[in-house]
């Protein structure tokens, strides 16, 4: 594995920012910035002689937007890119479009250039988190459109979406479905959830997602599910047949009043460098969780989330995680696996069977097949982390 600081470049035709950042990753001995470009061209020849690991993008570009030229490196020469772009109504769907093209993560750039060093740590934590991705052989580079459909099982994409699900499902008001993303997450929400029955429990959403980005999030999820969605407001009650995505900049949170789940949202601090944060969500209902509260942890960088998902297990609910081959990013899910978070790996293509089946289960009221103290070396308990695990680097 390489070492030294993570090579980064930079294409973005504002001069002031080229400075600005070059400044910032200065500061970073972690991060070595090579070269800049202003426009896709220029950074194409630059790429080929400078070899940079990581690109830190721009949308809006001269000769050639970002969009296109993302598509063009995802398919001539793959490698983590970090979109760094102003986030309005239309540039958050184009940031959505760009993550399902193959990009890393994506940035807001704030509307102010003053503000851009406030945010300086979580720029540099990002450029970091995908060079150290890249070097440790967790990143897959994975654009939905491109994917070759499995030969050994040409239809196994299309499986769940034949599950038997009944027209009047026995859906209580305990029963609730939790999920929990980072890197390469919009995408896997989505095939999760794109099939589900409108008929279908309440679905609470933590996903790495910065301001403006997640209500373009929560239109499209809108847009191509049977259930409903939107963002998560404070204050709310839970109901089944819809989608509630956490706000960026904000933590979601949920409690049993004794006849519902009431929504609530914080500004606390940011948990494992995050807000919204997926251990914030997952412990919130730790007290309330049994068998009738399903919860997936999917893909993403570091480890939040594996001891939210632990503890939702340690109370009996129903917990799973995505398989190493089918993340873009193989750190949550493996962090929640190595203490024994979840009773099963899933393939990103069976997570939606899973988690009907396993409702189907707690209608019927049925045991899990799978208990904690079945899976061999699984830690019957898992100290918390104190407060120190909130700066903690997410490796």
């Amino acid at each position: 594995m390489d070492s030294g600081p993570i090579r980064a470049m930079v294409l973005d035709d504002s001069v002031t920012i080229r400075k600005l950042l070059q400044k910032i990753f200065d500061s970073d001995e972690e991060i070595d910035l090579i070269g800049s470009a202003i426009d896709p061209y220029e950074a194409r020849d630059k790429m080929k002689s400078l070899q940079p690991e990581v690109l830190v993008l721009d949308l809006e570009l001269p000769k050639m937007d970002g969009l296109t030229f993302l598509k063009i490196i995802m398919k001539q020469r793959p490698m983590p890119v970090v979109i760094f772009s102003s986030l309005s109504t239309r540039g958050s769907a184009i940031a959505l479009e760009a993550l399902r093209s193959g990009a890393f993560d994506v940035l807001g750039k704030p509307e102010s250039i003053k503000d851009i060093k406030h945010m300086s740590e979580g720029l540099c934590m990002k450029v970091k988190e995908a060079g150290w991705a890249l070097r440790q052989k967790t990143w897959q580079h994975r654009v939905e459109s491109n994917q070759t459909p499995n030969p050994f099982n040409p239809n196994r994409q299309n499986q769940s979406s034949r599950i038997p699900w009944p027209k009047k499902p026995n859906i209580r008001s305990h029963h609730l479905l939790l999920i929990g993303a980072s890197t390469g997450g919009t995408e896997a929400i989505s095939k999760v959830l794109k099939k589900m029955p409108p008929q279908f429990p309440p679905v609470l959403v933590a996903q790495h997602i910065p301001k403006k980005f997640s209500h373009s999030f929560a239109q499209r999820l809108e847009a191509e599910c049977a259930l409903s969605a939107k963002e998560a407001e404070d204050g709310e009650e839970a109901k089944a047949g819809c989608i509630y995505v956490a706000p960026g900049g904000k933590h979601l949170i949920a409690k049993w009043n004794g006849t519902h789940y009431q929504l609530h949202l914080t500004e606390d601090e940011r948990v494992w460098h995050q807000r919204p944060a997926v251990d914030v969500l997952f412990h919130s209902l730790k007290d309330a969780a049994g068998p009738h509260i399903i919860a997936t942890l999917l893909t993403g960088m570091g480890r939040d989330g594996a001891y939210g998902l632990k503890s939702l297990r340690d109370s009996n609910a129903r917990c799973f995680a995505q398989s190493e081959e089918s993340c873009v990013v193989f750190g949550m899910p493996r962090a929640a696996e190595e203490i024994g978070a979840p009773e099963k790996m899933v393939h990103l293509d069976n997570m939606r069977e899973t988690i009907m089946t396993a409702f189907q289960d707690s209608f019927k009221g049925k045991k899990p097949t799978m208990h904690k103290d079945n899976i061999p070396n699984a830690p019957k308990t898992v100290a918390q982390p104190d407060a120190s695990f909130i700066s903690q680097r997410s490796t």
